[in-house]
């Protein structure tokens, strides 16, 4: 039997990076080894970055890739 999976919407992340900057956040689907989607974000002076993931259902990766300026 396979179990249900819980759907997310609207879900936002914090993330503390060790400098600040910008970055890429790629964002993976975990069963078909695919990036189903891609979003660039500004670090906020502590060097915290937020960012709001894609509609998913069970689960989802995310890659976060620091920019070189």
């Amino acid at each position: 039997m396979i179990a249900d999976l819980m759907s997310f919407n609207d879900v936002i992340v914090t993330y503390k990076t060790l400098s600040g900057g910008k970055f890429k956040i790629e964002f993976w689907d975990t069963q078909e080894g695919e990036i189903i989607g891609i979003s660039s974000v500004l670090s906020e002076p502590d060097g915290t970055i937020k960012f709001k993931l894609p509609k998913f259902t069970g689960d989802l990766a995310c890659k976060v890739l620091r920019l070189r300026e």
